[in-house]
């Protein structure tokens, strides 16, 4: 079984891997595509939350893990060089969205910008087989608030 991570507002846990839990896009797929934004690992999924997090977190947040099938999920073909630049590429973007219209695979894997030896984990939750996906656990999550506030600040 392959694990998934995503750190959520108490509000989003219930739809975490859900296509209410879809994205509104991202570096790998534009706004409207049914995609759900994942990690392969906790940590990822912390650093992932944080490197998008727009002033302070909510207070109460939750670590939903979930599993899948390893045989559903593949890893993303060639990537361009520029694949982990900001703005967002729209060519990034054209692989997500055309792998999401190919219903490949469940899921696909990419590598994360911010720790590129970890993997994030896109799920197509429009596949056919998005119902193979399990969420295994939900659990409260506390992040130190050294992890997104500077020194001298609150």
């Amino acid at each position: 079984m392959l694990r998934l991570y995503r750190v959520v507002a108490e509000k989003d846990a219930d739809t975490a891997f859900s296509r209410e839990g879809a994205s509104g896009g991202g570096r790998w797929t534009t706004t409207g595509t049914p995609v759900v934004y994942a990690s392969s690992c906790c940590s990822c999924a912390m650093l992932e939350f944080l490197a998008h997090l727009d002033g302070e977190p909510e207070e109460t947040l939750f670590l939903v893990e979930a599993t899948i099938p390893r045989e559903r999920a593949r890893h993303a073909p060639s990537l361009p060089p520029d694949w982990h630049e900001r703005p967002y590429r729209a060519h990034v973007q054209a692989i997500g969205d055309a792998w999401v219209r190919s219903h490949e695979s469940l899921a696909l894997l990419v590598p994360s910008a911010i720790s590129p030896t970890e993997h994030n984990v896109l799920v197509n939750v429009a596949h056919p087989e998005a119902a193979s996906l399990e969420e295994v656990r939900r659990s409260p999550l506390h992040l130190d608030s050294r992890l997104w506030r500077r020194e001298g600040e609150g």
